[in-house]
């Protein structure tokens, strides 16, 4: 479907539903963040190993990987705004019950249920296109961007002294009003997106992108533990590879696909897909590497206390909040003066 060109915007509502989407950023950092000074405590108290507690982090990327795709077209079908308050819904019903689980495997499940949640960005970006004038797009894309870095810069050292001083299960518990209250301002603030295109959903895409996509999470999380080497750990990689080949084949050919692989496989697209993936994971996996090497005992690490732990980490944040938004602003310019 094409976008109209000559489209009124309301541009008081724009300015509305710009602090809804704006704030959101920083609630999820604010809840993400928080959790990664916190990862040896939650080890110790579940008395798993720290391979086992990077399924803390996977599973939230595990599902919410397949779940963009999944909301995503389901907010083409049937309304984005529709889509986008069940996404913040599952994710607000993760962060309440995170602070409650009874065991390392109720987290994990929890964690899922909140990893759903994901696809409550690609939905408010889409929002963003819609209904927010031309030029206010860049502006808005950069404030958010700036709000992800804002949000590591509170939580991790208030996730850090809430772990520290009152215990991991608080550093939820502390997110989940902030959560209950962005989901009650945003069924009140958005509208509903004013295009729509019914059609079915791509089931057999769906199993084929978590085939795609399970086996690979699953072997990069393990090969730490097995070797990179290991069978098991060639056999899922390539079990995943199998599932990406299969998922280009069937989108290819699919009268509604669930991805459109046009876009997705055109240089500029998928070269930002690839970087975003590597990017987000890497960071995901640096995080988590810092806080056991601040927080281990010398010689292998730093001694240092889950608070100062998390202050360590803060400078990475402060760079992500002052380069994002520089980012946004120079996108524009770079795009316009670029020759054809």
């Amino acid at each position: 479907m094409t976008v109209e060109k000559n489209v009124e915007y309301d541009l008081t509502y724009a300015k509305r539903a710009m602090l809804v989407v704006v704030i959101l950023p920083l609630l999820i950092m604010y809840t993400e963040a928080m959790l990664t000074p916190a990862l040896p405590t939650i080890q110790k108290e579940f008395a798993v190993n720290p391979n086992d507690i990077s399924w803390v982090l996977t599973i939230y990327l595990l599902v919410g990987t397949v779940s963009v795709a999944i909301f995503g077209k389901l907010g083409d079908m049937y309304g984005k705004k529709k889509m986008f308050l069940i996404a913040l819904s599952f994710y607000t019903l993760g962060v309440i019950l995170n602070g409650f689980a009874p065991s390392f495997k109720w987290l994990l499940i929890t964690r899922a249920i909140q990893g759903f949640g994901m696809a409550i960005f690609p939905l408010a970006f889409s929002l963003v296109r819609e209904e927010f004038p031309t030029d206010m797009v860049p502006q808005v894309q950069g404030m958010i961007s700036a709000m992800f870095g804002v949000g590591m810069v509170i939580a991790l050292p208030l996730g850090a002294y809430v772990t520290e001083n009152w215990g991991w299960r608080w550093t939820y518990h502390s997110a989940a009003p902030l959560a209950v209250i962005m989901l009650i301002l945003a069924w009140k603030v958005l509208r509903e997106s004013r295009y729509i295109n019914p059609g079915k959903l791509d089931w057999p895409g769906v199993i084929l992108l978590t085939w795609a996509v399970v086996p690979a999470l699953i072997a990069v999380t393990r090969a730490p533990d097995v070797g990179w080497t290991a069978g098991q750990t060639i056999t899922l990689f390539g079990a995943s590879i199998v599932g990406i080949v299969l998922l280009y084949l069937w989108e290819k050919r699919a009268e509604n696909p669930l991805l459109p692989i046009e876009l997705i496989t055109s240089r500029n697209p998928a070269i930002v897909n690839v970087g975003i993936m590597f990017a987000a994971f890497g960071i995901a996996m640096m995080n988590q590497a810092n806080v056991y090497i601040f927080q281990m005992k010398p010689p292998y690490g730093f001694g240092k206390t889950i608070l100062q732990s998390g202050l360590l980490m803060t400078p990475m944040a402060l760079v992500m909040l002052f380069v994002a938004p520089l980012a946004g602003k120079l996108m524009p310019r770079v795009v316009q003066n670029r020759p054809p």
